[in-house]
């Protein structure tokens, strides 16, 4: 299958689509990409006292960071996985 690594917003992206989708490691290279832009536009853009927060669309799928203007951290408190979600077990 096709996989595509999103460098920055001039990546090509392949016109046939059905060959693109398709492939998971593309659905989480674009979810990775789409965090990290609204990392740097909240960096640069978010009134001061905004906070932004975004979990789980990173390549790794269990990050969470917090976002204010011109600084962002990672947040280990909200980690969680599905097992730890879950009530009946």
């Amino acid at each position: 299958m096709l996989e595509v690594k999103i460098d920055g917003p001039s990546t090509p992206v392949p016109k046939k689509r059905g060959k693109y989708i398709p492939n998971p490691q593309n659905k989480t290279n674009l979810c990775d990409f789409l965090s990290e832009s609204v990392c740097m536009l909240g960096q640069q853009q978010l009134p001061s006292e905004k906070n932004l927060v975004i979990a789980g669309g990173f390549e790794n799928g269990r990050q969470a960071v917090i976002v204010r203007r011109g600084h962002r951290e990672d947040v280990d408190i909200l980690e969680s996985d599905h097992e730890e979600a879950d009530p009946n077990k």
